[in-house]
């Protein structure tokens, strides 16, 4: 019998998808952050410093937690849901700031799209975490199959 951790081999392709895509917006936001560090060394402060530390933990959380979904392992489900645990936690905290920083700037200039992109991923990944936990393949483990229909004295 197959590896399964889904019921459904869409959910498999979904989840797939979306972690390649965290995978790529996690590395290509590490590669810009250290090219910015070695652009102006001068003026890096201990915020640029955790950024990239939490940048380079999210790329590297993201390719585990792919490479064990590739991989059908029983342990990508905990780390599955540990991610986007923290995706979510982490784009919360995110969008929290913006709105303190930009409602005590009080400018008009702020595009209204930032907020609905982070609203809008927050929500994906909140929904990814509920059909995970309601998809997943629930083995059925029969212990004493062999001595079904037997008498036991």
């Amino acid at each position: 019998m197959k590896k399964r951790l889904f019921k459904y081999k869409w959910l498999n392709a979904l989840v797939i998808v979306f972690n390649f895509c965290i995978l790529f917006i996690f590395g290509f936001a590490t590669f810009d952050v250290y090219n910015l560090f070695k652009s102006e060394s001068d003026r890096i402060s201990s915020v640029k410093y955790f950024a990239l530390l939490i940048l380079a933990f999210g790329f590297l959380f993201s390719f585990i937690s792919l490479i064990l979904v590739l991989l059908k392992l029983s342990k990508s489900l905990f780390f599955l849901n540990l991610f986007y645990g923290l995706l979510i936690v982490m784009f919360l905290g995110v969008l929290t700031t913006v709105f303190i920083q930009e409602f005590g700037k009080m400018e008009e200039d702020i595009p209204l799209f930032e907020y609905v992109m982070l609203f809008g991923f927050i929500c994906v990944t909140t929904w990814l975490i509920i059909l995970i936990n309601k998809y997943r393949y629930k083995e059925v483990k029969c212990d004493n199959i062999e001595f079904i229909g037997q008498k036991e004295e």
